[in-house]
């Protein structure tokens, strides 16, 4: 009963407290940049010297408060901006190293190819193999994104840099791929080659310096291992799969369908090497061993908007579990900054928010 009791008080309580009005209305909270030396205050533009912190005073409880700097990736105005305007780029490039091992000169001349498509390949399926499959063999409207007479077909000492103008694509659907399609030249003697993609990035300049990335980790990059239609004349190193990706079950039996779409993290003849897109932008295709099986195979991004960009965000400074009285920030580059204070008081039934601005002169 006593146990009872305490827990409909609780209750009560909580419920009390929830239907409860806002209590401190924002119109009646401000926030005041201080004085200080080398910090001057003109109603709402302050001018500091780079490398002197900012001391805001906050002047009431808000339960929370979100702080943006209006510097780069921190600016209120971009915080839902997923594109960025065609008219702020000045200019868009892919980059790349490529580089290929092993094999010869005449097994390696036409044994890839490098893709992209404008708005109108559908995507893959990545559940239904044998559809896609039949996509990538049927579909016709892949334009070269290096042509086949530049790509390199012999171990060179130093990785071949290519760089690609992508202000024409901007705003459109783009899809990247690379079509592994070795031949059977000298087949019994030689090995198919390695091929390496390094250092593989887009990056869009904007017109005020500011640059954006783009990493191969953000283009959704899948292979489709034509081979694995056909394990059984797929020559396949099960020790080496085994120890490197699991690709067996409870009972030790080969997994096909984890090999439509598998990359490894280590060297596998004929597979894809993913395991370096995020750290190094990088990506790789293994060599088979002389006398193997081929292993054609494909890698295909997911469509992307080149002139894409993630929305900015801000710094959270406040909650309702704690008080806050006072905030400082440093700005350490020049320049003229839009800070913004974003208030927010809620319970069950009603929210309310507020924003404060001040402009930051930064000698």
């Amino acid at each position: 009963m006593k146990a009872y009791r305490l827990f409909t008080i609780a209750m009560a309580a909580m419920f009390a407290f929830s239907c409860t009005d806002l209590s401190n209305p924002l119109e009646d909270i401000n926030i005041i940049a201080q004085s200080d030396e080398g910090v001057t205050v003109d109603n709402n533009v302050i001018t500091v010297q780079r490398n002197t912190p900012v001391r805001f005073s906050i002047e009431g409880e808000p339960d929370n408060i979100t702080f943006y700097s209006g510097e780069l990736d921190h600016n209120y105005d971009f915080r839902n901006r997923i594109q960025i305007d065609q008219s702020q780029i000045k200019s868009s490039v892919l980059s790349f190293n490529l580089n290929v091992q092993w094999g010869n000169a005449a097994r390696n001349a036409n044994s890839f190819s490098v893709y992209y498509n404008l708005d109108t390949f559908p995507g893959l399926d990545k559940s239904d193999f044998e559809a896609d499959c039949n996509l990538l063999a049927e579909f016709a409207e892949w334009q070269e994104l290096v042509p086949q007479a530049d790509l390199p077909v012999t171990r060179l000492e130093k990785a071949k840099p290519f760089s690609i103008d992508l202000m024409p694509f901007l705003g459109k659907n783009v899809t990247f791929a690379v079509h592994y399609h070795p031949t059977e030249v000298d087949k019994d003697k030689t090995a198919q080659l390695r091929v390496e993609f390094t250092d593989f990035k887009i990056v869009n300049t904007l017109t005020n310096g500011s640059e954006v990335e783009i990493s191969p980790a953000d283009m959704g990059l899948t292979p489709v291992n034509l081979w694995a239609a056909d394990l059984e004349n797929a020559s396949i190193d099960e020790t080496n799969l085994k120890k490197n990706q699991g690709f067996y079950d409870e009972s030790g039996n080969l997994i096909e369908s984890a090999m439509w779409y598998g990359s490894v993290n280590n060297n596998t003849e004929g597979m894809w090497i993913l395991n370096q897109v995020s750290s190094n932008n990088a990506f790789f295709v293994h060599s088979t061993g002389s006398g193997k099986s081929l292993h054609p195979s494909w890698l295909v991004s997911d469509y992307l908007v080149v002139n894409k960009t993630t929305p900015d965000t801000g710094t959270p400074i406040k909650n309702i579990a704690n008080r806050l009285g006072e905030y400082e920030y440093t700005y350490t580059e020049p320049g003229t900054y839009k800070a913004v204070f974003v208030l927010n008081n809620a319970n069950y039934k009603e929210e309310d928010s507020r924003i404060i601005t001040m402009l930051i002169n930064v000698k």
